[in-house]
């Protein structure tokens, strides 16, 4: 039977981890020293759970260890940093929340100051529609391929005109 996540990571807490909330570093009891954890595709800390094929991000296991329990909705990082996982750091917020922060500090695509501006993706939408490669053209401009076919589409960038 296997446990549920919160249970192994309480468990973890419990009997395998040292945390130290205002480091926001985690140690193992056994070897006296920080895990190692890895960073997953969103760029989050995270450690294996002991016993499981589960990992938990950093941020749920210091927050778990102060507060007793997951806020309902998220765990927002104050400064942004992912990898800042002190405990003055974290801040429970709802997803909407969470993204206009993030918003505000230009942490998504689309949200802050993006790597096209009004006259680059006036030409990169001109070259995109005279038949442009939109692999080559993802790599001129510093953009993705996606960001290519919205900008050659009108999904993004609506306002502006291209001359023929």
């Amino acid at each position: 039977m296997r446990l549920p996540l919160l249970q192994l990571l309480s468990q973890a807490i419990q009997m395998h981890w040292i945390v130290d909330t205002e480091s926001g570093q985690v140690y193992s009891r056994r070897y006296n020293r920080p895990l190692k954890g890895k960073i997953d595709k969103d760029g989050y800390l995270v450690y294996g759970l002991p016993g499981s094929n589960s990992t938990v991000p950093a941020h749920f296991v210091i927050w778990w260890a102060t507060e007793g329990s997951l806020p309902p909705e998220t765990i927002n990082h104050r400064d942004g940093n992912k990898l800042n996982n002190r405990r003055d750091n974290l801040e429970a917020s709802t997803g909407a929340q969470n993204t206009a922060h993030a918003g505000r500090l230009g942490l998504m695509a689309g949200s802050g100051p993006g790597k096209l501006t009004e006259q680059t993706a006036r030409e990169l939408r001109k070259l995109a529609r005279s038949n442009g490669n939109v692999v080559q053209l993802a790599k001129r401009f510093g953009v993705s391929r996606k960001t290519v076919r919205e900008v050659r589409d009108g999904k993004t960038w609506q306002t502006i005109e291209v001359s023929a």
